[in-house]
């Protein structure tokens, strides 16, 4: 029987993931071969990578060790990211929490109507993340997620992880290649393709590797399906920043990382700030139309004390994403496939997504129906996330520079978005506004978003005129009972740290 040859084009954190993901799935059949070919020249793109939830399942599919895993990539644990600045400006007050927790259903009315009602009729209730469930509250006291005794990749509450995307790719590479995974160091000099499929591509070295399903991991190049004439699709009518500026910035020994990702709002875009292990992973995301790269790093340095002995990186992305994934037997992964600025951290997120759906539509016969299924829900999700991202920037009141003044007036939605948002006006997002129940970003992370800027209904949803105040000071007094319980029984995020990764140092 002859085997299936699988060849990544491309290292990095899309490389290795796939590469290690494939393995793992269909490592157990001998008739199934992967192998790897990076080049030592290209460098990958990583400063401090925050993830979203997800990847913990990833790992735990790839069977992982949590422990190994967090030693090895400097990896700290991540409730969510606290937004500054993004509805009016530079105001201390000017923040709030989009935690990766669903909200408790604890009331059959919805907490987000007992909220409203308290907002709307007078009271004071608590900002809407704190209460909304209990992450926010873990997050802002500097609480772990996980408790001492939960079992690897479990806790209460759901999280991710900051970790350093370099030291992530060579971690996965090393596991991916003790279990059998072809490692290749070379350059792809050459891709032969006829009738939109390939056959092998050629080295520098002159070797010609073969193989029945190719995947592009080649980064913003898109190395294979350039060479097959694929369509790139940009989103810059709805995304503005397409440059950042990063540093990785090591700390003390007395450093105590945060549990979540700062997004704060600048002049011509916003900065994220990351906490490792043993340094920071900072960056501004900016919009090169508003911006030069001599202004961006200026005010990067100034944001963030940073001296001139500290080294920066300067990056320019293509925003958007191919129009089909998979062509032939070409499937792009990662950067190859698309960019979407990450402030809501689903850079692996979309490989993660891109593997888990190629596993399930990958068939023993060519099927061109596949392919269109396989494309159809990766291009959905793409623009889905867009409108989510879009979302953080429409709903401000900012005007203070050009870029914001821009985003106030030129920047594009999709015709999905402004139906929500009509709706939005009148009731409270609920999952059962969405056609898609496979997205990651559902009627909790709208909801986080909206009410977070200030964004409320025009007027009293039906449901909520019917509420008592009493009844939505109870739900609130439970929502501070379990809140209370939460912060007693966690340790601190650094306690957690030194404790479940002192098992394995």
């Amino acid at each position: 029987m002859k085997k299936s040859r699988v060849v990544i084009v491309g290292g990095g954190s899309a490389g290795w993931m796939t590469a290690c993901y494939l393995n793992h799935v269909f490592g157990n059949n001998s008739q199934f071969e992967v192998t790897l070919i990076e080049s030592a020249d290209v460098p990958t793109i990583g400063v401090g990578e925050a993830t979203v939830h997800t990847l913990r399942g990833f790992l735990e599919a790839c069977d992982l060790s949590e422990g190994e895993f967090m030693v090895a990539t400097d990896a700290t644990l991540k409730h969510g990211i606290l937004f500054k600045h993004w509805q009016i400006g530079d105001d201390p007050k000017d923040q709030y929490f989009h935690p990766f927790e669903d909200i408790a259903p604890i009331a059959p009315e919805g907490v987000i109507n007992h909220w409203l009602n308290l907002k709307f009729k007078s009271a004071t209730p608590p900002r809407f993340d704190r209460f909304m469930g209990v992450q926010g509250i873990l997050a802002a006291a500097e609480k772990s997620p996980k408790l001492m005794h939960d079992s690897q990749y479990r806790a209460p509450v759901p999280y991710g992880y900051h970790l350093d995307a370099i030291k992530f790719a060579h971690f996965l590479r090393d596991v991916s290649v003790k279990r059998g995974v072809k490692h290749i160091c070379d350059h792809v000099t050459d891709v032969n393709h006829q009738d939109g499929i390939i056959g092998s591509v050629r080295l520098a070295s002159g070797q010609q590797v073969e193989g029945d399903l190719f995947i592009d991991c080649s980064g913003f190049r898109s190395i294979l399906a350039s060479a097959l004439g694929a369509t790139f699709i940009s989103y810059s009518d709805k995304l503005f920043c397409d440059k950042a500026v990063t540093a990785r910035v090591p700390q003390s020994d007395k450093f105590v990382p945060k549990p979540y990702t700062t997004a704060t709002a600048r002049r011509s875009g916003w900065t994220f700030d990351i906490d490792l292990q043993s340094r920071k992973g900072l960056g501004y995301v900016y919009s090169s139309q508003h911006l030069s790269e001599m202004e961006a790093e200026a005010e990067f340095r100034q944001v963030f004390g940073l001296g001139d002995e500290q080294g920066v990186n300067h990056f320019t992305t293509r925003v958007g994403r191919q129009d089909r994934a998979w062509v032939g037997n070409c499937v792009s992964i990662g950067l190859a496939q698309g960019f979407i600025e990450p402030l809501e951290s689903t850079g692996l997120y979309f490989i993660e997504m891109s593997l888990r759906f190629l596993t399930d539509y990958l068939v023993l016969e060519d099927s061109d129906a596949a392919r269109d299924k396989y494309n159809a829900v990766l291009n959905n999700l793409f623009d889905q996330t867009v409108d989510f991202i879009v979302l953080h920037y429409v709903l401000t009141k900012r005007h203070d520079t050009p870029f914001w003044q821009d985003i106030q007036t030129n920047m594009a939605r999709s015709g999905d978005l402004n139906e929500l948002l009509q709706l939005w006006k009148h009731k409270a997002p609920t999952d059962s506004d969405f056609l898609n129940a496979g997205l990651i970003f559902r009627a909790t992370n709208y909801a986080a978003i909206l009410y977070g800027m200030e964004s409320l209904p025009q007027d009293l949803p039906t449901i909520v005129r019917h509420m008592g105040i009493e009844q939505s000071h109870e739900v609130l007094s439970k929502i501070q009972s379990v809140q209370k319980m939460a912060i007693t029984s966690s340790p601190s995020h650094q306690e957690f740290l030194q404790k479940f990764l002192g098992a394995f140092s």
